[in-house]
């Protein structure tokens, strides 16, 4: 079956209608200016940065929210989770229902500042991400690699449900190295690495691990740096975080020739090969630049198969989106591994996906604790 068809169908169209909106609300810039001090930015974005919305290939599928259905009372054999027995009493143990049907949170990340003058739609505050992690922690999501969510090996505790943090760009607010009094490196409280290595540690029932779309070119640089960039990314990859591609120069796709298509990609993939541990190497998932798919759909099948670079295959396995909302799950008949959506964190796009999940207007997944099996509710589909 080609790849190329949109399988909407009625029931699904007023929920589509507000994640189409989204595609063409949530526009992604480079991020990709000169770090000075503590900040990555230190002004707004210059005036040329095309901001432009997330496209594919006419005639592409694009992931179709699966149906939001209203659940049976679970059986008998559901997931129960929480709550100790007490003398006299019923155990305080609520009844968890999975539905590994559900929606998977892909948030998106790029800069990080700690003055607020330099906010904009693509940066955040330190504090304010840790705001997010604390919020996502407190309806008990719990940390899923990238790698993971692809392959379909969702090992989350039951009753609980997964998030994918992602990081654009490689910039130093992302991360940044400082050396201890023995010679050795820890990540920079001031960066959200920091912020994620101190949160991690205070909540071990959240998981841990994150997910860096790097640009060689950038690779965390910043002023008066004391590592490499080897030992950065490999500071990464032995602490349980993924490194993937975002091509060599964050080319724009779009309309690019083959020749230009297949470098871009091929040199950035043998760039991390050469410098990522095996266990952090995700340099066969591709993060697409400005979220702006090649247009033409033989360019697009161009990196959906091996193709060489030199002297080497490279093989894709998955593309990440910029936009569109949360990922379906990899079980749902509309899970497409090149087009995996995400999330953005300004106010208002995160706002409005907090709030669909509070009030259970979006159905998320919910884990059973067994990543071998997919639990389903009756209705789901």
């Amino acid at each position: 079956m080609s790849r190329y068809h949109s399988p909407h169908d009625e029931s699904q169209q007023s929920v589509t209608s507000i994640v189409s909106t989204i595609f063409l609300l949530v526009i992604v810039s480079s991020v990709l200016l000169h770090h000075m001090g503590e900040d990555d930015r230190t002004h707004v974005a210059p005036s040329h940065v095309t901001q432009r919305p997330t496209t594919v290939p006419d005639g592409m599928r694009r992931p179709a929210l699966a149906t939001v259905v209203d659940r049976d009372p679970p059986p008998p054999s559901s997931v129960r989770v929480g709550g100790d027995n007490q003398v006299g009493k019923q155990p305080l143990t609520p009844v968890i229902s999975p539905n590994e049907l559900g929606y998977i949170p892909v948030l998106m990340y790029h800069a990080f500042t700690q003055n607020e003058a330099y906010l904009d739609q693509w940066t955040v505050t330190l504090e304010t991400f840790r705001q997010h992690l604390q919020w996502f922690y407190d309806r008990d999501f719990f940390i899923l690699s990238m790698e993971d969510l692809i392959n379909n090996e969702i090992s989350v505790p039951p009753g609980k449900h997964p998030i994918v943090l992602t990081f654009d760009d490689s910039s130093s607010g992302q991360f940044r190295l400082l050396r201890d009094e023995t010679g050795g490196f820890y990540p920079d409280p001031k960066t959200a690495v920091g912020i994620m290595e101190a949160f991690f540690e205070d909540h071990p029932g959240f998981g841990r691990g994150a997910f860096f779309a790097v640009v060689p070119i950038r690779c965390f640089q910043y002023k008066e740096e004391v590592t490499t960039c080897e030992e950065r990314l490999a500071w990464l990859a032995e602490h349980g975080y993924e490194i993937a591609n975002h091509t060599w120069s964050h080319e724009n796709l779009r309309d690019v020739s083959e020749d230009t298509l297949i470098a871009q990609i091929g040199d950035a993939t043998l760039w991390i090969d050469e410098r990522v541990p095996d266990q952090g190497n995700r340099s066969s998932i591709l993060v697409i630049p400005y979220g702006e798919y090649p247009a033409d759909a033989q360019q697009f099948d161009k990196i959906t198969t091996e193709f060489p670079w030199d002297g080497q295959m490279v093989q894709l396995i998955a593309a990440v989106a910029v936009a569109g909302g949360p990922s379906v799950s990899p079980s749902s008949d509309n899970w497409d591994p090149w087009v995996i959506t995400r999330v953005n964190t300004d106010d208002a796009t995160l706002g409005y996906w907090q709030d669909q999940i509070d009030t259970g207007a979006m159905t998320m997944y919910t884990s059973d604790g067994d990543p071998t099996t997919t639990a389903i509710s009756k209705d789901s589909s």
